[in-house]
């Protein structure tokens, strides 16, 4: 059951294109808000997103209340804003799954970070400001971290990991945010993933012991070429080492026979199509057609007419008693 599932979520995963690899590029509204103390999560829906979802998971500060929201026609932004110690962090996720609480390590498939050349992965107007929470101690003030780990598709419990993280002591406001595939050091429990056979990928931004937080994130992706005029479809996974084609398979005229599991609804034109040509015209019969209703034949039953008696001699002169099958003879009393 639980392969079965992983098979259909990947589904909806991209293995490889020409181009670069769009993680989300915020085409589509959110809004959330988180109180203190509060766990907060949503998904995000769209087919720019990587596996069709994205997981926005939102952790409640101390006080106040968190607030994120997106909206493409103000510019493709995610923006959050907490007062005070309203906000500890905010993790993305991208595995296919429908609740973002949890992670599915082997829920995209199996696909290649790395194509086209890709080297990094890019958050795009990335701008976060922010204060310690302890204001006469800045020095000790920690920093904005920002976690990112590739999941290897072998492990969907997430125990194979591959790991890179930035820290920012002060506020900062760039283009790009890049963070290189070099830098993805760090391993899970049960060793390094593969960027060439990747089954999820989460993205979380760290606030603790800081306050007043006001992050923007532009469209996240790989560098590999443009992704964000790449419009993907989504294609099924291809099995680990077999490359996937990019260029969409014209539909044959005859369908092939369909994979097991996978049921092909044949089209009009298959249903009226004869399969051996058309048939000859068949002559007309010569006798009486056989009426159309199918059904058990039943033996015809012959009955005897018996209100008309056989036809004798003409007989002579009868008596009153003269009797012919029991019928009084016309003319007798």
């Amino acid at each position: 059951m639980a392969r079965t599932r992983a098979l259909f979520l990947a589904c909806l995963a991209w293995p490889l294109w020409a181009e670069a690899l769009p993680l989300e590029r915020f085409e589509e509204s959110l809004e959330l808000s988180c109180a203190h103390d509060t766990i907060c999560s949503k998904t995000l829906r769209s087919k720019f997103s990587l596996g069709g979802t994205t997981g926005v998971v939102v952790t409640g500060g101390n006080e106040g209340e968190a607030l994120l929201s997106i909206q493409p026609n103000e510019g493709r932004m995610l923006k959050l804003i907490a007062d005070g110690e309203a906000l500890h962090s905010l993790a993305l996720s991208w595995d296919g799954d429908a609740y973002p609480e949890r992670l599915s390590g082997a829920g995209l498939g199996c696909f290649d970070l790395t194509a086209s050349g890709a080297t990094a992965v890019v958050v795009r107007d990335f701008a976060a400001e922010f204060e310690c929470v302890d204001a006469d101690n800045t020095i000790d003030c920690p920093p904005l971290q920002v976690d990112v780990r590739i999941y290897d598709a072998d492990d969907a419990t997430g125990q194979r990991f591959s790991a890179a993280a930035v820290r920012f002591d002060s506020p900062r406001s760039t283009d790009e945010l890049s963070i290189p595939f070099s830098e993805f050091s760090r391993e899970g429990p049960r060793g390094l993933a593969r960027l060439t056979c990747v089954g999820a990928i989460t993205m979380a931004f760290r606030f603790e012991g800081l306050k007043d937080v006001d992050l923007a994130l532009g469209p996240i992706f790989t560098n590999g070429a443009d992704g964000l005029t790449s419009v993907p479809t989504p294609t099924p996974t291809h099995t680990p080492g077999v490359t996937v084609s990019a260029t969409p398979t014209p539909e044959p005229t005859v369908p092939a026979a369909p994979t097991k599991g996978v049921f092909v609804t044949p089209s009009a034109t298959e249903v009226q199509a004869p399969p051996f040509g058309t048939a000859a015209p068949r002559p007309e019969p010569d006798l009486t057609p056989v009426p159309e209703e199918v059904g058990p034949v039943i033996p015809k039953l012959v009955v005897p007419r018996l209100r008309k008696a056989p036809k004798l001699p003409t007989p002579s002169p009868a008596s009153e008693d003269d009797v012919v099958y029991g019928a009084v003879i016309p003319g007798g009393e």
